[in-house]
């Protein structure tokens, strides 16, 4: 009984270590067909390409106040303002392709540290006058404002207190080389 038990233990423990060997080559070889992404950052007035389709410039970035985000946003509860903090970002865009083409909307993360969100998509035409993204033809260039929030419940009280204070940045691609623009 005894040995039944050695025998089984020993398979298990075979099989076991046979799995783990195969996950840990399996992930060596990801890593080596896709190594770590290069960072490109880029400063307020410079300008980025994106995917040799647009460029963007930052052009300004301003957190809202509390008056201004409720006119703009705001509903009239206290806790829409109370629980974000609103930000527009000044955006130069120039379409470098051959096509006439739409702003996309996924280009628009924002990121302080680990935190990241999205572009207020849905303001983002009410802010700029259009029903709909506008279509750009070559060398056609537009500025543009994008709007995002900040939601206090990402943030601990005491970074809470100042993270109008933090450093944004707005990501345009992640690979295989991450675009970074500086915000403030």
């Amino acid at each position: 009984m005894a040995t039944k038990r050695k025998v089984i233990s020993s398979i298990v423990i075979l099989v076991c270590a046979v799995l783990v060997g195969l996950f840990t080559w399996k992930v060596i070889s990801i890593n080596l067909k896709y190594p770590a992404p290069t960072t490109k950052v880029y400063e307020i007035g410079q300008t980025a390409n994106y995917k040799d389709e647009f460029e963007l410039t930052v052009v300004d970035f301003k957190f809202l106040s509390d008056d201004a985000a409720n006119e703009l946003f705001g509903d009239g509860s206290e806790s829409l303002i109370n629980e974000n903090k609103f930000a527009i970002t000044t955006l130069k865009i120039k379409n470098i392709s051959n096509e006439t083409q739409s702003i996309p909307s996924t280009i628009f993360v924002f990121q302080a540290g680990m935190f990241f969100n999205g572009a207020m998509w849905g303001d983002i035409g009410r802010i700029n006058d259009w029903d709909k993204a506008p279509e750009l033809k070559p060398n056609e260039e537009t500025t543009i404002k994008v709007p995002f929030n900040v939601v206090k419940s990402r943030f601990l009280d005491s970074q809470w207190e100042k993270v109008t204070e933090r450093k944004f940045s707005m990501v345009i691609n992640l690979y295989p080389e991450k675009q970074v623009l500086k915000l403030n």
